[in-house]
């Protein structure tokens, strides 16, 4: 949906000159379409990134052995029926909450482009 807004909003002007200058549909879409596309492709990656990090049901069925869980399902360890163990939930969280941190402090830049790109109306 991201993509099919993103594009409709882009002028058919673009297209069309490149297909007077010569280009085919792939090399339209290559050299013209897709650079322009790079707002989008950051604001979906960003989406993407923070749905499969926090992902938890879809792990806990295909997943039948501790070796192989994801953070979410390694937090849920500490857990039992009669306590919790605080320290170890808050140091996992700490370190769970660290790779989305990094990626965002070091993509930072571009995805206040993507936010400020897809908010206002052209």
């Amino acid at each position: 949906m991201i993509f099919t807004l993103f594009l409709q909003d882009l002028p058919k002007e673009l297209e069309e000159s490149a297909k007077m200058d010569g280009c085919n549909h792939f090399m339209v879409f290559w050299r013209i379409l897709f650079p322009l596309l790079t707002p989008a492709i950051s604001t979906v990656s960003i989406y993407n990134f923070i749905h499969i990090w926090n992902e938890f049901i879809f792990a806990l069925i295909l997943t039948n052995s501790p070796e192989n869980y994801t953070s979410p399902l390694g937090l849920r360890d500490f857990y039992s029926e009669f306590s919790i163990n605080v320290p170890m939930i808050m140091a996992s969280l700490t370190m769970t909450s660290l790779p989305p941190l990094l990626v965002y402090f070091f993509a930072q830049e571009e995805i206040v482009k993507s936010v400020a790109a897809g908010s206002v109306k052209r």
